[in-house]
């Protein structure tokens, strides 16, 4: 299933090409196998009505798989030198200035 691939709060940009997803502010590039490019746009409402229309020119649409959107983040934190526990309880979190 494939739901719309939005911008976050902070994220003004997002560019999307079939070989990967870029969010610059972030300054990271993921592999872009969890996305398909849209080429219209389709609503469904309540009553049945629908509609069905092509983007403007110059304007792309993505939708992503979520799961796979986390596994490429990830991933992409893994090979920055992220070491990552799922379910793993937290008991103290130690700013550091290399990070300011």
């Amino acid at each position: 299933m494939y739901r719309l691939l939005f911008s976050f709060p902070d994220i003004t940009t997002i560019h999307a090409n079939e070989n990967s997803i870029d969010f610059p502010e972030l300054d990271i590039s993921l592999n872009a196998n969890f996305t398909k490019k849209c080429d219209n746009l389709g609503l469904l409402g309540p009553d049945g009505l629908s509609t069905q229309n092509d983007f403007p020119k110059g304007v792309e649409a993505w939708a992503g798989n979520k799961d796979g959107f986390v596994e490429a983040l990830i991933n992409e934190a893994k090979n920055q030198g992220a070491r990552i526990w799922f379910n793993a309880k937290v008991h103290n979190v130690i700013k550091s200035k290399e990070f300011d």
